[in-house]
């Protein structure tokens, strides 16, 4: 299971587990809502899946840190991924679904062999 955490919200304010905010990871969401940027929370998203999309397959940085998250999930069987702005709508949703596409994608292509 992929559990999201909102720093803020945790004893201490501190979260375990791996952070995707701005300043900690390539994971970050680069599209900041207002009223810190121009966009609305709701806008934010579609724009973060397609930069995610990109970036998986054009920049090795994006491409090496969501495989290490995905082969810490798997190891794992669990992993928690931490942002500021969970439960409202955020980007650590859209990372989550695509790592369990990977995931998905990785048993079909099992079931081939």
């Amino acid at each position: 299971m992929i559990n999201i955490l909102n720093y803020k919200r945790e004893p201490n304010g501190k979260a375990s587990g791996e952070s995707v905010m701005r300043g900690d990871s390539p994971l970050a969401n680069p599209y900041r809502v207002k009223p810190w940027g121009e966009y609305e929370r709701g806008e934010t998203l579609p724009l973060y899946k397609e930069w995610l999309e990109y970036n998986y397959l054009n920049d090795p940085i994006v491409y090496n840190e969501v495989h290490r998250l995905y082969d810490k999930w798997r190891k794992e069987s669990s992993l928690s991924l931490v942002c500021c702005c969970w439960p409202l709508a955020c980007h650590t949703e859209i990372l989550r679904d695509f790592i369990y596409k990977l995931a998905l994608l990785d048993t079909l292509l099992e079931g081939e062999k």
